[in-house]
């Protein structure tokens, strides 16, 4: 983006017209909205799957010109559409008639400490909030991103994006109040600015939130944030059987046999051929396979959330919680014990989510947790690693990989062990452990990696390893240390290792601004403005995370059963700015597909999953999926379209190669 706005350009640009657009002629329309057209031509969105070319394409750079241009689509009928980064993977936010790209209605309003929250227009990128907030005094930070922040303000908020974390809600529910164009009647005041928040027009501040463009324009937003933080972000591999569990033909639900081979009508019919036509358990994961219909969902699927006002945002009231039965006779007790150790884990840490390797039967689980700590410096040879392995050649082998259905599940396990060189022994101390190992090829020597536990300093928090893992592709980890011990038993012992340091290039000013950060968040928590970090949960690893506590559980909020160890020894730490961790290179153009499931339903969703692209990839014609599986969180909220209205739920992201 270019510059920031100055603060008089802001201010301009949000005044309405000092007269109600009801009295304009729609000459005096047509001249205003004249003044922000530019040349239509064929848009498409960021993964270049969909495309449009609009009778009319506006970028308009004040309220004014915005008002004008939804009270003359009201008058003349049409179809007004608005447009941000384009990065949905869908057509969304497309249409043939009018289309009103909102990337110049950019700036910050306001920037209040005290709450603290950031006000700023709606086209304003995500990315540049981060830059305004990190310059801010004190410094501050959006509480949770989603993967990316290309994106812009109000896009974010028409369609909730999320980031994980089990406490942590979608973005939207971080909206304190908003300013939206709406077009009423002529009898009601006509197309006006309304301002809208939990006290104000409630109901429009609910379905704005959530609204997909249906409710009015957004020219702008106020944001609560939070004092600026570091996250430590800690990434284990493990093979997805001892995970999710192995396959057992469950989750499984009633339905008829796949092909009979007789009429029962038939002439000479077997007896009791009727009884065998009658609905028998079976694999969801092998219906999917097989292209059938699944059977309704239970009633017991469907939300049982009814909140009594729209003011019901984030958080909300325990009486209007959906509660959800866990027991489902739809699974076995490999499922439900998969459900328990994946609610364990996702507890286990602030922001928890999962990279799926369908093709290599490998997981890597990551967690992050604020953190005083000083981000961790990355070296030379793992950036180049990371551009040349992570990115140049991943790219190269996923264009190849579409010439032949047999060459993307080979590519996906080559690009697999690149980019993870640990897993070989992730997977070959799982399976000591007696769990179903990958089988992987060597890992190519490349880089070196500390891993381990970090210690206690005095401030409570566990310092981190001597090097970090980083690469440009997403979550990309680093390889093991030559003098990396094979012995699953040595593996397995955490190393102790020392806090580390800048760079001697490190500047002043770098350490300046981290001392500001670390300066304002002790300030909050002393104040009681925000909470203090609370020491990292992933000191110790995840085998020993899962060994039940002395409470067997019950502090965690989880079932009491006893959970089996995850046994792993490829551990990856890394600390940097919030937002950068959060964020993810998305590398390439590509198809997203992305459902939201029910929390207490997540493992059995991914057990079927992981059975139907199972069964895919062994069909010479099956399906493909090129890129890892992405798994995340998101807390329950009130917002009535929200993916996690009244429940915990599970995202599941699905991406192919375009």
């Amino acid at each position: 983006m270019a510059s920031s706005p100055s603060a008089d350009s802001v201010a301009a640009r949000r005044l309405p017209p000092p007269t109600a657009l009801a009295t304009f002629s729609s000459s005096a329309l047509h001249t205003l909205a004249a003044s922000c057209v530019v040349r239509s031509k064929k848009l498409a969105n960021w993964g270049g799957t969909t495309h449009v070319t609009p009778e009319r394409l506006f970028e308009p750079r004040s309220v004014e010109q915005c008002l004008a241009l939804v009270e003359l689509a009201r008058r003349e009928h049409k179809e007004l559409r608005a447009v941000g980064r384009a990065h949905s993977p869908s057509d969304l936010m497309w249409s043939k008639e009018w289309l009103v790209r909102m990337q110049r209605m950019e700036g910050v309003v306001q920037i209040d400490a005290a709450k603290p929250s950031v006000t700023v227009l709606a086209g304003t990128y995500v990315s540049a909030i981060h830059d305004i907030l990190a310059a801010a005094t004190p410094p501050l930070a959006m509480s949770n991103v989603g993967s990316i922040s290309e994106q812009t303000l109000g896009g974010l908020i028409a369609t909730a994006t999320h980031g994980t974390g089990y406490n942590f809600p979608v973005v939207s529910a971080a909206i304190l109040s908003l300013r939206v164009i709406v077009a009423l009647p002529p009898a009601q005041g006509g197309t006006q600015v309304l301002f809208c928040s939990r006290e104000v027009h409630p109901d429009l501040f609910n379905a704005t939130l959530c609204g997909l463009g249906c409710t009015g324009l957004i020219v702008e937003a106020e944001l609560a944030v939070e004092p600026a933080f570091n996250l430590r972000q800690v990434g284990e591999e493990m093979t997805v059987d001892f995970l999710f569990g192995p396959s057992t033909g469950y989750p499984a639900v009633l339905a008829a046999p796949e092909t009979p081979r007789f009429s029962p009508r038939a002439k000479g019919a077997t007896p009791g051929a009727e009884a065998s036509l009658a609905p028998q358990r079976q694999s969801i994961g092998a219906l999917l396979a097989r292209g059938e219909r699944l059977p309704p969902a239970k009633s017991a699927y469907l939300p049982a959330v009814r909140t009594t006002s729209p003011a019901h945002v984030y958080p909300l009231p325990a009486d209007v919680l959906s509660e959800e039965a866990r027991e489902d006779d739809e699974d076995d007790e490999v499922t439900r014990e998969a459900q328990r150790r994946l609610e364990r884990i996702v507890q286990s840490s602030q922001h928890a989510k999962i990279m799926y390797w369908p093709q290599a039967r490998m997981c890597t689980v990551f967690r992050a947790d604020r953190t005083f700590e000083p981000p961790m410096p990355v070296g030379l040879g793992s950036k180049i690693y990371g551009r040349v392995v992570g990115h140049d050649l991943t790219q190269l082998l996923l264009f190849v990989s579409r010439y032949h259905r047999a060459l993307p599940p080979r590519i996906a396990r080559l690009v697999f062990w690149l980019t993870h060189p640990s897993s070989k022994n992730a997977s070959s101390l799982e399976s000591s452990a007696g769990g179903k190992a990958s089988s992987v090829p060597p890992p190519p020597p490349a880089g070196e990696h500390s891993r381990g536990v970090g210690r206690t300093t005095e401030e409570g928090v566990a310092s981190g390893p001597s090097s970090s893992s980083s690469s440009s592709l997403p979550e990309a980890a680093p390889s093991p240390s030559a003098s990396s011990s094979s012995d699953g038993k040595k593996a397995l012992v955490a190393r102790t290792t020392e806090l580390s340091t800048p760079s001697s290039s490190s500047s002043v000013t770098q350490a300046g601004e981290h001392g500001a950060r670390v300066f304002a968040l002790r300030a909050a928590a002393k104040r009681g403005a925000v909470s203090r970090p609370a020491a990292p949960a992933h000191r110790v690893s995840l085998d020993a995370f899962l060994t039940p506590p002395p409470d067997n559980g019950r502090k965690y909020g989880v079932l009491s059963r006893a959970l089996p160890p995850i046994g792993t020894g490829a551990t990856y730490h890394s600390i940097n700015t919030s937002h950068k961790v959060f964020n993810m290179d998305c590398l390439f153009p590509q198809h997203t597909s992305e459902w939201a499931i029910p929390l207490v339903h997540a493992a059995s969703a991914l057990r079927a999953l992981r059975e139907w692209l199972e069964a895919e990839e062994a069909d010479a014609n099956g399906e493909r999926i090129h890129f890892p599986v992405e798994i995340r969180f998101a807390d329950a909220d009130g917002i009535w379209l929200s993916h996690a209205q009244g429940r915990k739920t599970c995202f599941i992201g699905v991406i192919q190669f375009r």
